[in-house]
């Protein structure tokens, strides 16, 4: 996955006397994107940035799930509580004694 076009290293803040300042390239998106968006010395505009893109990676979205054949969720819960009292139901088979 390519990263976004904020995060080229030439656009990054760092000084060459500081090792520290250098976010370090991470082969994982996610982990460079986490380093951009909590490094306080980045300005605030790339950090948004990289938290807007990141988010979608660390908390993904459930898809929204379609039933084209039933008609609403009333239905389907009706059809589940019938499944389930049909379940509930037990046979009762008496032993009798040959004796």
């Amino acid at each position: 996955m390519r990263l976004p076009s904020f995060a080229n290293t030439k656009n990054l803040m760092t000084t060459s006397h500081v090792e520290d300042d250098i976010i370090e390239l991470s082969p994982d998106e996610l982990d460079f994107l986490q380093k951009v968006y909590r490094d306080p010395r980045q300005p605030m505009s790339r950090r948004i940035h990289a938290a807007k893109i990141a988010i979608d990676r660390e908390h993904p979205r459930l898809p929204a799930r379609d039933c084209p054949n039933e008609k609403d969720m009333a239905t389907r819960l009706d059809k589940a509580i019938e499944a389930s009292n049909r379940a509930k139901v037990v046979k009762v088979i008496e032993h009798e004694d040959n004796n």
